[in-house]
């Protein structure tokens, strides 16, 4: 066999023949507090000229080839950023991972810890908008160029070639690594996790996503924290390869770890997104200290392999031994770890938000399932992990060990949500009430209301109301006076709750109320038929109705929102206010 010299210009970093670095990184999660900890990525390790097995993605301890490094222009480097989240998010696995000939391998998506740690912490649930920004640095790639003189063959190469085809395939591979795409990448995460996903989809309907700069993220995520308040928890995460990689821990002062902090929460009133997005501002502005320590330090991005056919002449065709089975073998298991990491993504956030204390008291009896389940689906990840490593390793046994593993899992079904009442704001028609206020208990809500005036004012409110239960059901009718008294009083039909009010005065009298009310259903989890009327005498001069006035500026999901607490007015012998307390029940 003779070696071809068409196939010279190949790949580089060092004029070696040694180990070289695959890839370096960490993930940074921004936690309330003063600590602040580094924890680098799994790495491969690899080097130029080495064997490498294609079927098995497997990079062999030996050279076969002789020959140099060389590094492209120094000139030829390119810095891209993205803030079109949407884009990111699809392209996120193909960017994280190292690829080999442009393909990422299902082996290393699957293997790499923290990089999987950073991509449940960013990963979309039922409740959770994740917005997803990328930076990306391409540095000159380095090429193993073959010697163009005597034999290329490496003495370890000339040995196993003379022992046959088969051996020379099976000590130096198919292929040799002829090159190392290097550069950086850094991914910052930001999270929205709400308090449902009725709430998440009134962000989306009302959000604009499309961001200038890191200026435009900053308003946006204010502008979130301002109007769903008690609403919304805000992460901030990010990952970054290649470069120094402490500069940014420094500069977000975070932890990293499966127990993510917010960075500003529904229960506290400290709020640090803004600092924090105010110093990634400085650190990846074109001439900031990330760009500079990508040029210092470049990591390797992706590997490009040659086949030895296309440098040696006259070779046996190499055949590979990959099958239909296998490869759609390995694309199910895959398919199921990334559905294991997805319930692993709901788990962790649950794990480690916190709620109103009320709620907070529902959630804590599921911590125990929540737990029971993480416990189940960390098993199944590293059963899926084997038997990937099994399709990479011992062909033959693939087919077989993927229908094992995957009739094997463990059953991972979550703990239902525990039901929520919360409150999202005030609405006023009219002047507003003022001159009596009356609440229902926290987690209940009114289903019946009456009402007392004397010498123009209102003298008094009653309301009947019900608790949201854990199980969801609502709780016998309740009642309660706020003031003395009640000249008339009405109920909304049984299992039905509050969505509106209506009320008119005269001669001093309460004449009219009228209440407007939905049917919950708690094996949906929301309001549903039609709203349905109930009063007591006629006509009305103020109105109240949820379905056709807004909240804090906003129309909600009629389907999800009901009255909490009323405040009513009256003036010159007249319905002249109504402020209504808004919950959203779930």
């Amino acid at each position: 066999m003779k070696l071809n010299k068409k196939s010279s210009r190949i790949v580089s970093l060092l004029t070696l023949l040694s180990a070289t670095t695959l890839s370096s990184a960490s993930v940074y999660t921004h936690q309330l507090g003063p600590n602040t900890g580094v924890s680098a990525s799994s790495s491969s390790t690899a080097f130029l000229g080495a064997a490498f097995a294609t079927d098995r993605n497997k990079i062999w301890p030996s050279t076969c080839l002789r020959g140099t490094s060389i590094v492209d222009s120094p000139g030829n480097t390119s810095q891209i950023i993205s803030l079109n989240s949407e884009y990111n998010h699809q392209k996120l696995e193909e960017n994280i991972d190292i690829s080999v000939n442009g393909k990422a391998n299902l082996f290393d998506l699957m293997k790499l810890g923290s990089e999987q740690s950073f991509k449940r912490a960013v990963s979309e649930t039922e409740t959770s908008y994740t917005l997803l920004l990328t930076y990306r640095y391409d540095a000159p790639v380095v090429r193993y160029q073959l010697a163009d003189i005597g034999s290329r063959l490496t003495e370890f190469g000339q040995k196993a070639l003379a022992n046959g085809a088969d051996s020379f395939y099976r000590l130096c591979g198919d292929s040799f690594i002829s090159q190392f795409e290097r550069g950086g990448r850094l991914f910052v995460g930001i999270k929205l996790d709400f308090a449902n996903k009725s709430i998440k989809e009134v962000f989306k309907s009302s959000t604009n996503f499309k961001f200038a700069d890191l200026a435009s993220v900053k308003a946006a995520l204010n502008g979130t924290r301002n109007k769903f308040s008690s609403l919304v928890n805000i992460y901030l995460t990010a990952y970054q390869i290649g470069g120094d990689q402490l500069a940014l821990g420094n500069i977000l002062g975070v932890v990293s770890g499966d127990n993510i902090k917010a960075c500003y929460s529904s229960t506290s009133s400290n709020y640090q997104c803004g600092t924090i997005i105010d110093s990634l501002s400085k650190y990846v502005r074109n001439d900031g200290p990330l760009l500079k320590s990508w040029q210092r330090h470049p990591a390797v991005t992706g590997i490009i392999t040659t086949h030895y056919r296309d440098v040696i002449e006259g070779n046996p065709q190499y055949t590979s031994e990959l099958t239909k089975n296998i490869i759609n073998s390995r694309s199910l298991l895959y398919k199921a770890f990334k559905d294991q990491q997805k319930l692993m993504s709901r788990i962790e956030t649950v794990l480690s938000t916190s709620y109103s204390p009320l709620l907070q008291a529902r959630w804590n009896k599921l911590e125990d399932d929540y737990l029971a389940a993480k416990s189940v689906v960390t098993s199944n990840i590293e059963a899926l992990e084997y038997a990937m490593s099994v399709c990479y390793s011992a062909l033959d046994s693939c087919n077989s060990s993927r229908i094992n593993t995957l009739a094997n899992l463990g059953n991972v079904r979550l703990p239902v949500d525990p039901y929520s009442l919360i409150d999202v704001g005030k609405i006023s028609v009219g002047k507003g009430g003022g001159e009596q206020y009356c609440r229902a208990p926290e987690l209940s809500i009114i289903v019946g209301v009456g009402a007392r005036v004397k010498n123009d004012n209102i003298k008094s409110i009653k309301i009947g109301y019900r608790k949201l239960l854990n199980d969801g059901s609502l709780g016998s009718v309740q009642y309660k006076q706020c003031g003395s008294g009640s000249e008339k009083f009405v109920e909304a039909p049984a299992g039905h709750v509050l969505t509106g009010f209506e009320f008119r005065v005269r001669r001093d009298d309460v004449a009219a109320i009228n209440v407007l009310s939905k049917k919950w259903d708690r094996s949906k989890r929301k309001l549903t038929g039609k709203i349905v009327s109930t009063r007591s005498g006629s006509g009305s001069e103020l109105s109240l109705d949820l379905s056709t006035d807004q909240v804090n500026n906003t129309f909600y999901n009629t389907d999800h929102v009901v009255l909490t607490g009323l405040s009513l007015r009256a003036s010159s012998d007249d319905a002249s206010g109504i402020t209504g307390t808004v919950g959203w029940i779930y």
